[in-house]
């Protein structure tokens, strides 16, 4: 699971929104971006039945049904795929409350001792 994203304006985050119809949030390129920050993502609008998206600011992390507040207090920014339909906390926004995140990689820390090492995980950029 993933702690922190890089979004960019790359090519590559630019032909998705190309292809979904919406134009790319005018923001600087952001790396290293860490839970509870904003982010652009796509939703869909009050038209969703005809495909319509949208590009809106939001929070990332998710704030379960049964906190009083919005707190960190739970550690609510990654699900893991294989319990994502069973989680009383991801149940309901997996079926019902999906967006899309266009980032260009996200970072895996791997142990190394008493240390943690950071790898970017990134499409593969095709050279020839």
């Amino acid at each position: 699971m993933c702690g922190r994203v890089n979004v960019s304006s790359g090519p590559l985050t630019r032909l998705f929104m190309d292809m979904v119809g919406q134009p790319y949030p005018d923001t600087e390129d952001r790396h290293n971006v860490a839970p509870t920050l904003s982010l652009p993502v796509l939703r869909a609008t009050d038209r969703a039945s005809e495909g319509c998206l949208e590009s809106a600011p939001m929070r990332w992390w998710l704030t379960p049904w049964w906190s009083k507040e919005m707190s960190t207090r739970y550690s609510m920014f990654n699900a893991k795929a294989e319990t994502l339909e069973r989680s009383s906390a991801f149940k309901e926004p997996f079926a019902r409350r999906r967006c899309l995140v266009p980032v260009a990689g996200f970072y895996e820390w791997v142990s190394d001792g008493a240390h943690k090492l950071p790898y970017y995980i990134r499409p593969h950029a095709d050279d020839g």
